[in-house]
């Protein structure tokens, strides 16, 4: 978690170095991107269902490719392991919900969160605990409340 300009400064250094951008001709292509032009020349059509048949690797179970991409992503990420998504972050925050949370475990969640954290609650039959959001009338927009060790936070059922 960032907390201050130095630890931003920390992540985006560290960012930095394992990021490898090269302009040059010769720089090695990303095995996924690689994969992807390997079947785009192949230029051939398919009218069967599932219309991926013929397809780059498993996201759901990555082995080739996919898997060196995601492996990458991490290590640019400074993670022990990343996983792309389908489905848009719809699909990764219902995902961490449901990974993270059984039914009759106490979820606690901003009021005026994204309705996919709701329906991700709902499918884990998780209990929720609203925090109430501070309002910024300056701004008209509301901020995720300040949570301190010692104080306490507003919690509605």
């Amino acid at each position: 978690m960032l907390r201050n300009k130095e630890d931003i400064l920390d992540n985006k250094k560290h960012l930095n170095d394992n990021m490898q951008i090269s302009n040059s001709q010769d720089s090695e292509i990303p095995p996924l991107v690689s994969r992807l032009k390997a079947v785009a020349a192949q230029n051939d059509a398919y009218f069967q269902f599932p219309g991926h048949n013929k397809a780059v690797d498993n996201l759901f179970a990555p082995k080739g490719p996919i898997l060196d991409a995601q492996k990458q992503a991490a290590k640019l990420f400074g993670a022990e392991e990343t996983w792309f998504l389908v489905g848009g972050s719809t699909c990764g925050i219902q995902a961490s919900i449901l990974a993270t949370c059984s039914p009759g475990d106490t979820l606690i969640i901003q009021r005026n969160s994204h309705k996919s954290a709701f329906a991700g609650m709902v499918f884990s039959g998780a209990i929720p605990k609203y925090m109430v959001p501070e309002y910024d009338f300056d701004w008209d927009i509301c901020h995720t409340p300040k949570i301190h060790l010692r104080s306490t936070i507003r919690l509605r059922a």
